[in-house]
């Protein structure tokens, strides 16, 4: 009996939280988890596309720079981020590597891949557990552990763009056959 009144308790709490969220989370946001995941599908294939979004790729990965430093413990928030960062970089630089197929001074063929989906998912619910947070629980925003991992998942997404970018752009450009 006892047990059965602590499940329904949880199952109550369970779904006041899901209903707040659905009913105070703003319209845009749904359309933009639909888009984000449109796009990671799209990269699941191998494509072609043009070379230059590339080089404006690593400007995104700045956004988070802001976050990170009006959190509340900056050496815990900085410590993460940069630790995420550079090895994020490194790995998605490496990464990257493997996937390139062929690329011209205009366009690239990269294989399909999940590292797309992985990293715009991450960053789409680490945003939106953030505001989760700061309705129903805003002391855990501000505990060093939660800043330490949330900084160190920006950086980590931030570096996986900035590597793949890094490769993309430093990958031998095929010269096109010339006749003399």
């Amino acid at each position: 009996m006892e047990r059965d009144k602590t499940m329904s308790a949880i199952f109550e709490i369970i779904w006041e939280i899901l209903r707040g969220v659905a009913t105070q989370t703003p319209f845009w946001v749904w359309p933009l988890l639909v888009g984000l995941v449109v796009l990671g599908l799209r990269a699941r294939t191998t494509r072609q596309s043009p070379v230059w979004p590339y080089y404006a790729i690593p400007f995104l990965s700045l956004m988070p720079v802001g976050a990170v430093s009006r959190m509340t413990q900056p050496m815990t928030a900085w410590a993460g981020f940069v630790i995420g960062f550079a090895v994020c970089v490194v790995w998605a630089y490496a990464y990257q590597g493997n996937r390139i197929v062929q690329k011209d001074a205009q366009r690239i063929t990269v294989q399909g891949e999940w590292v797309t989906m992985i990293t715009v998912m991450t960053v789409f619910w680490a945003n939106f557990v953030q505001g989760v947070l700061q309705s129903v629980a805003p002391a855990v925003l501000h505990s060093a552990p939660f800043l330490g991992l949330f900084a160190t998942i920006l950086g980590a997404c931030a570096g996986c763009f900035v590597g793949r970018s890094l490769r993309i752009v430093t990958w031998p450009t095929l010269q096109a056959n010339i006749p003399v």
